[in-house]
């Protein structure tokens, strides 16, 4: 399934119609650019002490570090349990699945008026990769920090809003 670019207006739109948690993550990952799958897996033990951390990504098996915004990680440890950031709505033993927040994506792009044909939760990661090549105009710089293997993947992303 291929993911659109999501304008920063219209993901704050997004965020606004969601459930608080889901809002959450995905602020999270328009925050540091990680898939949602590895945002939602981020065990409590994670961001108890520091909003830099360590993830081992689910897709690549590769490690990144990145950094939380103050407030934001705040935010995460008053949402999390003592096992996850984003515990599982019936299963606190779980964390909550990256499905769940994609309905609640679709479903909130409806709320805001918003064609949701072409968005998911990986829309926000195009976002995050425009924001950082705006930022750096750097493709190479991007590529490392989204563990591609590839530049061309890599410029796709950055330059989604062009194209």
């Amino acid at each position: 399934m291929k993911s659109n670019y999501i304008s920063p207006q219209k993901l704050n739109d997004v965020i606004m119609c969601m459930k608080y948690e889901n809002g959450l993550a995905i602020r999270v990952s328009n925050a540091t650019g990680l898939r949602i799958s590895d945002v939602l897996a981020i065990p409590y033990v994670q961001i108890y002490k520091s909003n830099k951390i360590t993830i081992r990504e689910k897709k690549t098996a590769k490690s990144r570090r990145v950094y939380i915004p103050l407030g934001l990680w705040r935010e995460m440890k008053g949402n999390a349990n003592r096992g996850w950031v984003f515990p599982h709505r019936l299963k606190a033993y779980k964390h909550r699945t990256r499905e769940a927040v994609y309905i609640d994506f679709k479903k909130a792009c409806r709320r805001s008026g918003i064609a949701p044909e072409g968005l998911s939760p990986h829309s926000v990661r195009k976002a995050w990769a425009v924001r950082e090549y705006a930022r750096t105009r750097s493709i190479v710089s991007i590529q490392r920090k989204m563990n591609h293997r590839d530049a061309g993947t890599t410029a796709l992303y950055a330059l989604s809003d062009k194209l």
